[in-house]
């Protein structure tokens, strides 16, 4: 990418900060201009490179600085979210095995969040709050998953979402940048994934992104096709096509293929070994290659289901 109309053009770094990472932004739009004078950004990672802490703050007041901490669990995937604004804790988000929140603000009021999936995906959100008040809210999504409306039990409109093609938030009528709600019913939206609004980014779970410059924060650990020129870009986003394509897990697409194919290898030995072929024989091939070929088109097609917005790909590996 070499230009962006709402952010610039894009300069990229040299030896080991290049060819891909921007490191600059020439003749920048005066918009992200203002916002890059004010919001500066540091990030921390874990052992595992995935982000432990987002700090933002602006240079003339640093003190004011706002703060998110990440807690990992053993599968790494995140288990609890601290916000914190000038020092003080104003949000603590608890995840659940990817189907359950539980959102706590600064006066102690929790939420608590249901996430409702059926075959294509996440379709309702259920809400029970502090009091105890149960709500019901639908999600209706666009081909991609991304939230396009949200309605009540009645069929009423309650909210609605817009986002340009490579994620960023903008005026749901008139697809502007301006007067751009600064809090929404719920942190889902782009493609089905957390948007972390204060930092301007979002969690795509393996990594964090960039919707205004359409770029990874870090980058892929993986080179999946490597007969494709875009696939060594390891910031992009999605080989730099975001209105065919999805990233349910922020990184390697190809490996619910191979593990789904490795799977079924595994299955058809056992089943040519139950009749009687031992690794001699033709026949066991025949079983282990087919295994393999139904496990690798089952678990591609379970990763195309979680890239049309199938919300549980998007969760559990947070």
């Amino acid at each position: 990418m070499n230009t962006k109309t709402d952010v610039g053009t894009y300069l990229y770094g040299t030896g080991n900060d290049g060819p891909h990472a921007v490191s600059r932004i020439k003749d920048p739009d005066a918009a992200y201009l203002a916002m890059a004078k004010i919001n500066k950004q540091e990030l921390t990672y874990t052992g595992f490179d995935k982000t432990a802490t987002i700090r933002q703050y602006n240079p003339a007041n640093p003190e004011q600085a706002s703060a998110l901490e990440i807690t990992y669990g053993p599968g790494q995937s995140r288990k609890l979210t601290k916000l914190y604004k000038a020092g003080d804790l104003v949000k603590t988000k608890t995840f659940v095995d990817g189907t359950f929140e539980i959102e706590e603000d600064a006066n102690g009021n929790l939420r608590q969040l249901h996430y409702l999936s059926g075959g294509d995906g996440l379709f309702a959100i259920y809400i029970i709050d502090q009091a105890g008040k149960a709500t019901m809210n639908y999600i209706h999504k666009d081909y991609q998953g991304s939230f396009e409306t949200i309605t009540n039990h009645k069929g009423a409109v309650v909210e609605r979402l817009s986002f340009d093609p490579w994620g960023r938030r903008r005026n749901a009528t008139d697809w502007t940048f301006n007067s751009i709600p600064e809090t929404y019913m719920f942190d889902r939206g782009y493609t089905g994934h957390e948007h972390l609004d204060v930092f301007e980014l979002i969690n795509m779970n393996g990594r964090m992104y960039d919707p205004m410059l359409g770029r990874f924060l870090s980058p892929d650990n993986y080179v999946q096709a490597p007969d494709y020129t875009q696939n060594f870009n390891r910031y992009s986003y999605v080989l730099n096509n975001p209105l065919k394509y999805t990233d349910p897990t922020g990184e390697f697409f190809w490996a619910p293929v191979i593990i789904g194919a490795a799977i079924g290898a595994y299955t058809g030995y056992k089943i040519a070994d139950a009749k009687g072929y031992d690794m001699g024989n033709w026949q066991t091939y025949g079983y282990m290659v087919g295994g393999a070929v139904i496990g690798g088109v089952s678990g591609y097609a379970g990763a195309y289901i979680a890239a049309g917005g199938g919300f549980m790909a998007n969760t559990m590996g947070i």
